[in-house]
């Protein structure tokens, strides 16, 4: 979605999982005409939804973390970004089975982050090619305004016919945050459903921080602490010593509301960004340990595969989110071989930051509960992580905001068991491995389901 995706005509070879689909273009003025709407009522107009078997549902391998989507208590709507590569119509059909295939890859690393707190919604929209975010301002605003109403049109039928009243997510990445920021303004703030909005996920969107709390902006406000509701944050991923700040702006747009236009970002504008491992717009370093946990994405033999922490430390400059050190190309497609610059990590936006994600949307749920909600059943608040070392007593303690009356688990490794009275979790594991474990909280008010991957190593003395 940017400038330096701008060629015509190349296949990126480097990225193997995605081989025979990243076809890039740009030498077409070929618009394309909205004849008709898209049906949402149909599933096959959503790359996600419940009852659906999509990619959204799935987790990096060996992780031992859970989809919790069936006990949700929240939805998320999610826009996945451009998946649309190749030379022909400024549009995209959501029957193109190349464009489908990629974003369904997107919804892994990106959509699946939510499935442990959320119900995932996901439309396929008629999405604009990626070459014309290298071009005119004029000549996006039709194909684009496309796109957006197919999002708009998806969103207000999951209101009026799948919501059922229950809070929600918006998330997005690139085009899907464009279309998100601008779905915010039109169809949340100042409608009824704002008060259904836990929050909005949308990186990868270069929006000046004048268009968050103010007028100009639609009412949106800026997401500045971990547990803030209603809220947007967003942040675009760059690596330390990155400088083409110039070229990088071109082609980035977002929806202005006084101009009722796509308008391009300028390198003169302060952005928005704030740092997903803190939930902080400050400059101040993040050291690399509270990097709950990336997903290998781009290469064949790694990608959605297992969750590594502490890859990366970030800081904010100016609006945009710098991270050191650089990534190593055994897990992480480089920006070298899709953008011509190894310090720009857009693809990476989400799943560098893949468990913070998950981490910052459960206690935003949470928040929001609490709130405005003011729901009395337990929410499990313990991590969602434990290790131990096979052949040792272990414990581990199910911590809920509201008091439980009951605990339970479930796929426990063998020699380890639940005291369903004091949600104590203990034993003495044999033999290692990483178990996938679902505990529950409950009160006269409710249950509360939450995810625990429990990793063994090590192995038991003789």
């Amino acid at each position: 979605m940017i400038r330096k995706f701008y060629y015509c005509t190349r296949l990126f070879p480097a990225l193997p999982a995605l081989a025979t689909l990243m076809l890039f273009a740009g030498c077409s003025d070929e618009s394309a005409t909205a004849i008709t709407s898209i049906d949402y009522s149909l599933p096959q107009s959503w790359a996600a939804m419940p009852g659906k078997r999509s990619s959204a549902t799935e987790i990096p391998g060996g992780s031992g973390l859970s989809s919790l989507e069936e006990s949700a208590k929240v939805d998320v709507f999610y826009i996945h970004p451009t998946t649309y590569y190749v030379t022909g119509p400024d549009n995209a059909s959501i029957d193109d089975s190349t464009v489908n295939d990629t974003t369904d890859l997107m919804l892994e690393v990106q959509a699946a982050s939510f499935n442990s707190v959320g119900r995932i919604f996901a439309p396929r929209y008629r999405q604009m090619a990626i070459f014309r975010f290298g071009g005119s301002e004029d000549l996006l605003q039709k194909p684009l305004n496309i796109a957006y109403e197919d999002v708009r049109q998806a969103f207000l039928y999951y209101l009026e016919n799948l919501n059922q009243g229950r809070p929600f997510i918006i998330a997005g990445h690139s085009q899907g945050a464009n279309h998100g920021q601008r779905l915010l303004i039109e169809e949340v703030a100042g409608k009824p459903c704002a008060d259904l909005l836990v929050a909005a996920w949308i990186p990868g969107l270069a929006l000046p921080r004048t268009m968050l709390d103010s007028a100009a902006g639609g009412g949106l406000a800026a997401c500045s602490t971990p547990q803030q509701t209603g809220c947007v944050a967003l942040w675009e991923t760059f690596g330390e010593g990155f400088t083409d700040r110039a070229a990088w702006i071109l082609g980035q747009v977002y929806w202005n509301l006084d101009k009722q236009r796509w308008v391009s970002a300028t390198p003169d504008q302060l952005l928005f960004s704030v740092n997903p491992m803190t939930w902080v717009e400050d400059a101040e370093i993040a050291p690399a340990f509270l990097n709950l946990g990336a997903v290998p994405f781009g290469v064949l033999k790694t990608s959605f595969k297992g969750i590594l922490p502490a890859v990366v430390s970030t800081r904010n400059d100016l609006g945009y989110l710098m991270a050191s050190p650089p990534l190593s190309e055994d897990y992480f497609i480089s920006g070298e071989s899709l953008m011509h610059d190894r310090l720009i990590y857009h693809m990476h936006d989400f799943n560098l930051f893949w468990m913070n994600i998950r981490d910052n949307a459960r206690k935003r749920v949470h928040a929001f509960l609490l709130q405005r909600q003011h729901v009395g059943y337990p929410l499990i608040e313990s991590s969602n992580t434990m290790a131990t070392v096979a052949g040792r007593d272990l414990s581990y303690q199910i911590e809920t905001i509201n008091l439980a009356d009951s605990y339970k688990a479930t796929g426990l490794p063998p020699g380890v068991n639940i005291d369903e009275h004091t949600g104590v979790i203990s034993g003495i594991p044999p033999q290692q491995g990483t178990f996938a474990v679902s505990i529950s909280a409950t009160n006269s008010y409710g249950t509360d389901v939450a995810e625990l991957s429990m990793s063994i190593t090590g192995s038991a003395p003789q």
